[in-house]
């Protein structure tokens, strides 16, 4: 998220820039902005979760699981990169959940199905 402060700026009447109005505006935008990531991530974990409950006990590797779990999402081309980021980021985040194994045989696979 890039922050242009000319956004969130409050002029008072005086012509000064009103802090506590600016604040609050800026406050309630990064809410919204943290409400918004926290639902990408549930539907994130939801469709790499529902991958494994499609092939419970695999060990998938890196680049089918993504793939999957975008296809479970119908991601767009217009966000498909960001998301594909988004699915990486949740599996590596997550090492009391999936394991990464690299190297022949390696993949990733859910702890709870071991």
């Amino acid at each position: 998220m890039k922050i242009n402060i000319d956004e969130f700026a409050i002029q008072l009447s005086d012509g000064t820039i009103g802090v506590e109005a600016t604040c609050q505006k800026f406050r309630l935008a990064l809410l919204a902005h943290i409400a918004e990531q926290d639902k990408r991530d549930d539907e994130v974990s939801s469709a790499v979760n529902g991958v494994f409950d499609h092939y419970r006990g695999a060990r998938i590797n890196m680049p089918a699981l993504v793939s999957a779990a975008l296809t479970r999402m119908n991601v767009h081309p217009e966000n498909y990169k960001t998301l594909e980021g988004a699915v990486l980021t949740h599996i590596r985040r997550n090492p009391n959940v999936f394991r990464v194994s690299k190297g022949k045989g390696g993949g990733v696979s859910r702890i709870a199905d071991e």
